[in-house]
């Protein structure tokens, strides 16, 4: 999985981040490490959270990438993230669109099953 990569591309720029004493440069690295593997763990369990979610982790990916290129950082693992972070946010995309009717299939089963639910607890009391 390319979250997979990106998560660990990003682990190591916040590792050789922090031993240049970049602890800007280490932060972004470690919040966008935190939202990946969020999005990445929702895509594994066909949370019906995934696509908003993946929505908002597409777009802090950008930005993070973003005040990365202005760090203007030459830190080799760094740039590597930068190189990942398109994959993944392309991959994010991929999943979301495919997994789209799944999302919403299951929300409206559960929703289905809570109304269910109340109409046999109103006809027992």
């Amino acid at each position: 999985m390319t979250l997979d990569r990106f998560e660990t591309a990003l682990q190591f720029a916040r590792t050789n981040s922090l031993e240049n004493g970049r602890m800007d440069v280490a932060r972004i690295c470690a919040d966008l490490a935190i939202v990946a593997d969020l999005e990445k763990k929702l895509l594994l369990r066909q949370s019906p959270f995934a696509k908003s979610m993946g929505q908002a982790v597409q777009e802090s990916v950008q930005q993070g990438i973003q005040q990365l290129q202005q760090q203007g950082t030459d830190i080799p693992e760094v740039q590597r993230a930068i190189s990942e972070a398109q994959l993944a946010i392309e991959e994010i995309g991929s999943e979301i669109s495919q997994r789209t009717g799944q999302f919403e299939q299951q929300g409206n089963w559960q929703f289905q099953q809570r109304g269910q639910q109340g109409q046999y607890g109103q006809s027992q009391q």
